[in-house]
């Protein structure tokens, strides 16, 4: 890993460059250079084989410095779209005389810091990230020249599945591969504030980590500058470290502004609140979660008529059936004593009845003496004895008969 660090009027830097855990060379190239025209930071992604990768990287970064170094330019944005127009015109006759660099390419991003402004250019996919302080936002200043983006563009796929698709790597735009070339260049400047941040880097990079890993990395104010870089490069390799990685870190200071002022139509912004995406629900979770919330509504309104049913069949039960009166409801204690006033109560009813029938009798049995006394009185001879009629009501007493007999055998 090659690093290095300097600090300059009113911004310090850092930068890093590693091969990665897969490539067996490193094709990418960085520059940074105090130019007549201002501070110049150029990184460049280079392609087309072991040695034309390489090369085309370091000839668009040389080509960039002298451009810069040969005279002064009022206008920056008109002097970088000449100074990759230019680089764009050496690499492509360079692979045209050589065989050995046939095919080869880069891309390349550009940083120029002149009056606290920043002005920016690119082509391909390497990026420029701008990072606000006073809102805690990262924003990705330039769009991705490449087929992946495209698809975002027209709608066909999400941002989020960009990252991670297997044609993220072809690249519609580059130096070198044709004789002509349109760069994209910032319309207006950068005006940064105290403190904000500014990142160059190659997709061995965001191909490997998110935006919002990059934004956690880069605000760690527990380190410097320059072990922020190096941090980012071991952050990518531990995610697989499949392609070179290159990254250039500026801090900004006494700008003397509290907000910074960015161009209306930066390409994506990362707030460092928001949840990271790599712990963002897929449209399958979503999916997976609208079923399960569709079948839970359909139980419950089938639960909801059935219990209604039941309810109103338990209300027609409770009509039909008369509600207890708990107010008499009796205790142990009462119920005793309720029980033995009954047994009382009962047993004299008893006793009433014996002293009814008691009474009763008696009754008969006088009357019975009183027809037999006149049958003793009447007149006739027979001396037969006359029987008193049957009583079906009650039975005659046995004393009754005996005293009868006796007096007749007086007679």
């Amino acid at each position: 890993m090659k690093i290095s660090t300097q600090e300059l009027k009113n911004f310090e830097f850092g930068n890093a460059t590693d091969t990665g855990k897969v490539r067996s060379n490193n094709e990418d190239y960085l520059g940074y250079f105090q130019t007549p025209n201002g501070y110049l930071f150029v990184l460049c992604d280079g392609m087309g084989g072991h040695q034309a990768g390489e090369k085309a990287s370091q000839l668009a970064v040389e080509t960039l410095r002298e451009f810069f170094n040969k005279k002064f330019y009022s206008n920056a944005q008109e002097a970088l779209w000449q100074a990759i127009v230019e680089a764009n015109k050496v690499i492509f006759s360079t692979s045209q005389k050589f065989s050995e660099y046939a095919g080869m390419g880069t891309t390349l991003v550009a940083v120029l810091i002149r009056d606290n402004q920043v002005f920016y250019a690119h082509v391909g996919d390497s990026r420029l990230y701008y990072f606000e302080q006073a809102t805690q936002t990262l924003h990705r200043i330039t769009k991705d020249h490449s087929f992946v983006q495209e698809l975002v563009d027209r709608g066909i796929i999400k941002e989020e599945e960009a990252e991670k698709h297997p044609r993220k790597n072809e690249i519609l735009r580059a130096l070198g591969v044709h004789k002509d070339l349109i760069p994209e260049v910032g319309t207006l400047p950068i005006l940064p504030a105290d403190n904000d941040l500014l990142l160059l880097c190659s997709d061995g990079l965001n191909g490997m980590i998110s935006d919002f890993e990059i934004a956690k990395i880069i605000t760690d104010t527990t380190l410097t500058i320059l072990q922020r870089t190096q941090k980012l490069i071991e952050k990518a390799n531990e995610a697989g470290g499949t392609d070179n990685v290159t990254v250039q870190l500026i801090r900004f200071y006494a700008q003397q502004r509290s907000q910074a002022t960015l161009p209306i139509s930066t390409c994506k912004s990362v707030v460092l609140t928001q949840l990271p995406s790599e712990t963002k629900i897929s449209s399958k979770h979503y999916i997976l979660g609208a079923v399960i919330a569709i079948v839970a509504l359909l139980v419950g309104i089938w639960a909801f008529q059935h219990s209604g049913s039941a309810e109103k069949k338990s209300t027609d039960t409770l009509q039909a059936k008369p509600t207890p009166d708990y107010s008499q409801r009796k205790y142990p204690a009462e119920s005793k004593q309720e029980n033995e006033e009954d047994s009382k109560s009962q047993d004299s009813t008893e006793k009433k009845k014996d002293t009814k029938l008691k009474a009763n009798s008696t009754q008969k049995d006088e009357k019975n003496e009183k027809t037999d006394k006149k049958t003793a009185e009447s007149p006739k001879k027979d001396t037969k004895t006359t029987e008193p009629k049957p009583n079906n009501s009650s039975k005659t007493n046995p004393k009754n008969t005996q005293q009868t007999k006796h007096k007749t055998e007086q007679k």
